[in-house]
């Protein structure tokens, strides 16, 4: 038979775990959106062409850098509208279609 101290010890360890579960949870579920990740998509397809080609590194480079150039793009967007006091920091998801457009007009060789 367990002491009342030794139940009170498990009875927190059973606590902090459902904690860092929700917490876990909460993140997985922030990152899963479209609204908090513009960059899904891209996350997806580069999780399925390593399904696809058996955890190959080598075989899905290119999705790989496709991903790290979505998310590098929004995050420089992300910055410069937090830098002008432009909220929400991270644009709607109906509003970054038009954003991406606008950069490319402006960015592509004349």
């Amino acid at each position: 038979m367990r002491s009342p101290l030794e139940m009170s010890t498990a009875d927190e360890q059973i606590e902090r775990q459902k904690k860092r579960n929700d917490t876990t949870r909460k993140r997985s579920t922030k990152l899963d959106s479209e609204e908090n990740n513009p960059c899904l998509k891209e996350h997806h397809l580069s999780l399925k062409c390593l399904n696809e080609n058996n955890a190959d590194h080598d075989a899905c480079t290119l999705y790989f850098m496709n991903y790290k150039n979505c998310k590098d793009f929004w995050y420089q967007v992300t910055r410069e509208r937090r830098k002008n006091g432009i909220k929400p920091y991270l644009p709607p998801p109906a509003d970054r279609l038009k954003i991406k457009g606008e950069y490319l007009k402006a960015n592509s060789p004349k």
